[in-house]
């Protein structure tokens, strides 16, 4: 191969591998970082060899998407929490507002029993009036008899 050629080739690859570590970097953060956390540890360890460097890289990944994964985990377990302890306190609202209608109801029940005892006594003393009425209008007629 011509050493042109290959330093072309070369350039081009080095220019798509920049254009795939700016993609990477823009889609995934988590890369990202575990490539800065790879690229300090290198720095502070020069005699690290770079492969296992990059395979530090690659677990640092990982362990950052787990942990990001956990996260999202916990976020979801505490809205279910919430969720829950929402629905909790729906269902005791609930059972006192179904409580608070059956006293109401059986209330209700009651002054009806009353008000129909009331009409009861008021039809029992209209009657007794009308007939203590009868009697006067007959003792008076005896009396106006007698009178004559």
């Amino acid at each position: 191969m011509n050493p042109s050629n290959l330093q072309q080739e070369m350039d081009a690859l080095n220019t798509r591998g920049a254009e795939l570590k700016k993609m990477i970097d823009d889609t995934h953060p988590v890369a990202r970082i575990a490539e800065e956390k790879a690229k300090k540890f290198a720095s502070d360890y020069k005699g690290v060899q770079a492969e296992e460097a990059e395979k530090i890289a690659e677990a640092s990944a990982k362990t950052e998407e787990k942990v990001r994964k956990m996260t999202a985990k916990l976020k979801a377990a505490k809205e279910e929490a919430q969720l829950t302890s929402l629905k909790r306190e729906w269902l005791v609202k609930r059972e006192k507002a179904f409580g608070d209608m059956d006293r109401a109801r059986k209330e209700n029940v009651d002054i009806s029993s009353k008000l129909i005892e009331l009409e009861r006594q008021y039809l029992n003393t209209q009657r007794h009036y009308q007939e203590l009425r009868d009697q006067l209008q007959t003792v008076n007629g005896v009396a106006d008899i007698k009178l004559e």
